[in-house]
This record gives structure tokens, sequence and C-alpha cells, in this order.
């Protein structure tokens, strides 16, 4: 009976354990995600190389117009790259669609969402316009 309820105790807190280290593992990938969503923006960009660099008030005021401007260039860029991907994906989708069960299509679209769907500066989740209900093209 001792050995049962040993058994079940261990069994009990190596479950404790895993599931404990999954939703912490979780909740640090999501922050590294958004710390890394953060960077590829300007303010984002230039905000955290500050804090990296940690400099002084004399430096700071040298420092920060040329991060600034490289800052958003580098912001540019990150907008340009998601813009062509967004357009390689598409044209993936609009040649795979017709080999596709309407089953497969509903996949698709579900799989989709996940990517349209942005989230704001406090985590909750906003959906991202897509150009037909924008009425604009990107």
């Amino acid at each position: 009976m001792k050995s049962i309820k040993g058994l079940l105790t261990i069994i009990g807190l190596l479950s404790l354990g895993f599931v404990g280290g999954f939703f912490t593992h979780r909740q640090v990938t999501i922050q590294q995600v958004q710390k890394v969503r953060e960077i590829g923006q300007a303010p984002g960009f230039q905000r955290h190389l500050l804090q990296f660099l940690e400099p002084s008030a004399d430096q700071r005021e040298q420092l920060e117009p040329i991060i600034s401007r490289y800052a958003q260039q580098m912001g540019e860029q990150w907008r340009e790259h998601r813009a062509e991907r967004k357009v390689l994906v598409d044209a993936m989708h609009e040649e795979i669609k017709p080999l596709l069960t309407s089953d497969q299509l509903q996949k698709l679209d579900d799989f989709s969402k996940r990517f349209r769907t942005r989230r704001d500066k406090n985590g909750k989740s906003r959906r991202e316009k897509r150009p037909e209900q924008t009425g604009l093209e990107q």
C-alpha cells in the first residue's frame, strides 16, 4: 500500500512539474517573440539598443539622432519584407487552392487567420485588416 501511494505521489509530482514547465516555457517563448516584433519597429529598436548600451546623458544626446535615423530605415525594411512575404504566400495559396478539397481549403483559411491576427502592446488580439476589407491594396 505504501509503495502505491509513493508511486502515485511521484507520478503526481512529475505531472505537476511537466505542466508547470510547459506553461513556463510557453510564456517565455511568447515574451521573446513579442520582443523580436517590437525590435522590428523603429521605436522598439531604438529603445532596446539604448537600454542595452546604457549611454551617459551626453552620449545619449549624440546617439539618439543617429540611432533614430537607422531605426526608421530598419522599420521600413521590416514592413517591406512583410509585404513581400505576404505576396509570396498569397501567390502560393492561389496556386495550391485548386488542388485542395473543401475541408483542406477551410484548414488553409484557418491556418492563414492565425497570421492575420496582430497583438497590441498590451497583448490583446486585434484583427489585421485584409485589403478587401479596407478597399486598399497592399
